[in-house]
């Protein structure tokens, strides 16, 4: 029988619009994308208070990135004294007592460590809402926080209905040290093989998160693909050749969320080191973005950037419509990037993106590096020591020099597979057949 309405997904994303976490473009193109394939789209998210409650700020021009196709339902997160209020969450407390129990309990507490926990109850209420009146086809979760996981899984059992679950970062696995966060037996590793095994699809980053969570719960490895980050057209627009004049030092340039887990004391090493050549004569390194992801981090983050010293300054953040302008001013990228195998930055696609040659500061084991292997301008380095990264720069710097406009064109050509558009149209091939026709 052919369908006789739009497939309707609701998308549990805690990092929406206003939010500027790095993890608010994937669901932001996700929904986006969705609705171009004519899906209905309702993404449950909380409101601006409770991201700058959470996180400390939020960027309101994110919110002009969403089609206006797309339904937005605010659920704020009760903060005070992290508990719920739950005089009113009668029809909760008789479908799910094991959660109203949860719900009672510090976010901290029972039954995993997730401090947006006490948003769960808000938005099963509000999924089941959504359902009432537009019957929901389809629910993905989008992690983290991976209560919002828990949300899906409760949604999707009241309505019989499938779930997806996509990781944008790992739950029980320690990304940066590739140890286990939480050992096999304890209350995450249980929660997580639960939700896992009822889910539909699952989806990661990377390979090496795949492979990873495949091998610790066998059962899903055939529910499990890759989809990577990908990058927005509609955020950087359409890279132009921009060679830098003879006669002007060169630029290079960061932008992203600055964090302590990135090589900041051997990057900035090398870099006074290698100003000394004179193919760096007069040349400047900026850093733009956010210091670190919630309030409390800017300071300590700060600390890590020698600002003002052998041309390196911290330019503050970048709001969305800013980014081409940012990237445009850049001669040479710098892609700073925390050095693990199961660790794939975001920025990586959109620094591709730019078709400009790009100092890669990272490990060869990094899965950034597997995007990178193939960009024509790449400058890539064995090892994070600050001698290696010297000659990464000093390369990159003849390489802007020199690079010819059919040097970005092929640049620009590699960039162009890794469109969120690209990385979607799979997944959502799979998600549609789920739905059925």
């Amino acid at each position: 029988m052919a369908r006789t309405r739009p497939r309707h997904l609701l998308l549990i994303a805690f990092s929406f619009p206003p939010s500027r976490a790095s993890g608010t473009y994937r669901p932001l193109g996700l929904a986006n994308y969705l609705v171009n394939r004519g899906w209905d789209v309702t993404v449950i998210s909380p409101p601006a208070e409770t991201i700058t409650q959470y996180f400390g700020t939020v960027d309101n021009t994110l919110l002009k990135a969403i089609d206006e196709r797309v339904h937005v339902t605010r659920v704020p997160m009760p903060m005070a004294g992290m508990h719920l209020p739950l005089h009113d969450h009668s029809w909760f407390q008789a479908n799910f007592p094991m959660v109203h129990k949860m719900a009672r309990a510090r976010a901290t507490g029972w039954p995993f460590r997730d401090n947006v926990m006490p948003w769960v109850p808000g938005v099963v209420r509000a999924g089941l809402r959504i359902h009432r009146r537009k019957p929901v086809d389809l629910v993905l979760a989008t992690g983290n926080p991976w209560s919002a996981f828990v949300a899906a899984y409760l949604i999707c059992r009241k309505i019989r209905k499938p779930y997806a679950m996509d990781y944008r970062d790992s739950w029980t696995l320690d990304e940066f040290t590739g140890e286990r966060a939480f050992p096999v037996g304890s209350t995450e590793d249980k929660w997580e093989r639960r939700l896992q095994n009822n889910a539909a699809v699952l989806t990661f980053v990377n390979e090496p998160q795949r492979r990873w969570h495949s091998e610790q719960n066998p059962v899903i490895a055939d529910r499990t693909s890759v989809v990577e980050n990908g990058w927005d057209p509609d955020l950087l627009g359409e890279p132009t050749y921009q060679p830098p004049p003879a006669d002007r030092p060169l630029r290079f340039g960061y932008l992203g969320t600055v964090t302590d887990l990135q090589p900041h004391a051997e990057t900035w090493e090398a870099w006074q080191v290698a100003r000394h050549d004179p193919i760096l004569e007069g040349a400047t390194a900026t850093i733009r973005g956010h210091l670190g992801f919630f309030r409390g981090s800017v300071n300590r983050t700060y600390a890590l950037i020698p600002d003002g010293v052998a041309g390196i300054h911290y330019g503050g953040p970048v709001g969305k419509t800013e980014v081409r302008g940012v990237y445009d001013s850049f001669d040479v990228i710098l892609l700073i990037v925390a050095s693990s195998e199961y660790v794939t930055s975001g920025k990586v696609y959109e620094c591709m993106a730019t078709g400009k040659p790009i100092v890669a500061i990272h490990t060869p084991e990094t899965a950034a590096a597997e995007p990178m292997a193939g960009y024509p301008l790449a400058h890539r380095i064995d090892s994070v020591d600050p001698v290696a990264i010297e000659k990464a720069l000093l390369a990159a710097a003849h390489t802007a020099r020199t690079y010819t406009l059919e040097d970005f064109e092929a640049a620009k050509a590699y960039g162009e597979r890794y469109t969120r558009s690209a990385q979607f149209a799979s997944l959502v091939d799979t998600l549609e057949g789920i739905t059925g026709e």
